[in-house]
């Protein structure tokens, strides 16, 4: 009887206190992340640009991915609208995956992102998103 206590003790505090929240994610610039200068790309196929590359730190299996966009109030502009997604195991041979288009965020507290790329179960440890444009933003 203990363990089964225990055990739904664990699952009431988890589902309680992780990210079940009414207000999971802030539309405030503090609690955003924006680029607007250009740095060369890591992938020697694109132009220069606004990108992040990701080190997932293991060679990883991936299928599908979540993305969020920039939701700031009054600013969704400057969210991606087409990326160019690529992939790599060491960083520097890169190997592109596909052209993504990313719907533009809300503004909202209840934004919880959207579907993003499906590797369909590539191995993957670098992941590169190149912003081909954005929602209308001139500066960034």
């Amino acid at each position: 009887m203990k363990n089964i206590f225990i055990l739904f003790a664990m699952f009431f505090y988890f589902q309680t206190f992780s990210q079940c929240l009414d207000e999971p994610h802030t539309p405030f610039e503090e609690d955003s992340w924006l680029s607007c200068e250009t740095f060369a790309n890591p992938n020697s196929i694109r132009p220069a640009g606004h990108w992040i590359r990701y080190d997932l730190g293991f060679d990883y299996v991936l299928d599908s991915t979540y993305v969020w966009n920039y939701n700031v109030w009054g600013k969704e502009e400057a969210g991606i609208k087409e990326a160019a997604i690529d992939y790599s195991i060491d960083g520097v041979n890169w190997i592109p995956l596909d052209t993504f288009l990313i719907a533009q965020a809300p503004g909202s507290y209840k934004y919880e992102g959207v579907p993003g790329p499906v590797f369909n179960n590539l191995t993957v440890r670098y992941v590169l998103i190149t912003a081909l444009s954005n929602w209308g933003d001139d500066d960034c």
